[in-house]
């Protein structure tokens, strides 16, 4: 008996030991990534790996080629919904909430044909779906993610759903090309989205927005009350140059790319990339032709200001603050807020979650 209870002991002192070890090593982990330095580091680190996937599997194709593209290049024609018949819808599993609503909610999964599939022949253009009810007489939000979005992002992402659904939105989540059930091998997710070519990688993201443009105008079909959206980092950017196009009720934006050229012209850790270019037949003045056609700052925008949120990071190294703050002031949106978190650490500040549901209740 004495031996039993004696090795009882020894397991609970294990098991103490074992939590005192994983707090203070997640206490020493939360300190690091709140500390401004670190995530600072951290979005240089993004902005290496975008990087280093361009060097490391450079392809620029034809110079004379993406300047006759330029040179014809029609936004319109080039985003244009297309024609679909029916949209496939399936019951979904993944990313659930159901939990949250007592298993009370539809979640679906919505397809159509999708112009990428010279890249990815088993590409379709994706959406999941979490409503309440018909999406007839229903308020929606269109839901945009960023670059890299993955099973681990819905961890934090979920709880903007949360705070939609409770008041009432059905939530179109948009899951972008190279991204989850897009993804062309189980190993990558976003890879592909940003390549060396150029060309190519300006023909992904207008084609990301004619398949938003092309469920803007189903969703218009089922004639709901409102549609409003949401969008975060590159889904902002999409977002934007959709809204030139379709007149949301209210909108909010998240760290929005809203200008490419600064980001892929300007940065200071991709500036030895441009030598590359340029000994490749790139010169600046092209690839900053290039870049402009999708970058928001350079369209007049149908934002609705008075109801547009902009939740911003002050230590975000692809768009830097100042950058964001001057383009709300642009476009009169004077509830642009503020953290301490870095683009790729943002998520991670739960007053988001509730600055973003007083927006809603705002409204």
């Amino acid at each position: 008996m004495k031996s039993g209870t004696g090795e009882k002991k020894r397991i609970k002192r294990i098991k103490r030991f074992s939590y005192l070890l994983f707090s203070l090593l997640f206490v020493l982990l939360l300190m690091l990534v709140f500390n401004k330095s670190i995530q600072i580091l951290i979005d240089h680190s993004s902005i290496e790996s975008i990087n280093n996937k361009i060097v490391n599997d450079y392809n620029p194709g034809n110079a004379d080629s993406l300047k006759q593209f330029l040179d014809t290049f029609k936004f319109e024609e080039s985003t244009a919904p297309i024609s679909i018949g029916e949209i496939k819808f399936k019951k979904r599993q993944n990313w659930s909430l159901q939990k949250e609503f007592d298993n009370k909610l539809f979640e679906e999964t919505a397809t159509f044909p999708s112009r990428l599939s010279y890249l990815n022949p088993s590409d379709s253009a994706f959406f999941y779906i979490y409503r309440k009810e018909e999406l007839k007489d229903s308020k929606i939000i269109l839901w945009l993610p960023g670059l890299g979005v993955s099973d681990m992002a819905f961890g934090f992402i979920k709880h903007f759903f949360i705070e939609e659904l409770k008041r009432g939105y059905a939530v179109v989540v948009y899951i972008p090309p190279f991204h989850l059930n897009r993804k062309a091998n189980e190993k990558e997710n976003g890879d592909g989205f940003i390549s060396s070519n150029v060309q190519n990688t300006l023909n992904i993201q207008l084609e990301a927005v004619r398949e938003l443009r092309t469920m803007l105008t189903y969703l218009q079909q089922q004639n709901p009350k409102e549609i409003s959206a949401w969008g975060g980092s590159m889904g902002a950017s999409f977002l934007l140059l959709a809204s030139q196009y379709h007149k949301f009720t209210h909108l909010s934006l998240m760290i929005p790319v809203i200008d490419w050229e600064q980001i892929m012209l300007k940065n200071k850790t991709l500036q030895p990339l441009l030598t590359t270019y340029v000994n490749s037949g790139f010169d600046i003045k092209l690839l900053s032709k290039a870049f402009k056609i999708i970058s928001p700052v350079n369209y007049k925008l149908k934002i609705p200001s008075g109801k547009t949120l902009i939740q911003v990071a002050e230590y975000d190294q692809l768009t830097p603050k100042h950058t964001i703050i001057n383009f709300a002031k642009e476009y009169g949106i004077k509830e642009a807020i503020s953290y301490q978190r870095s683009h790729a650490t943002i998520l991670i500040s739960m007053q988001l979650y509730q600055d973003y549901g007083n927006f809603l209740d705002s409204l």
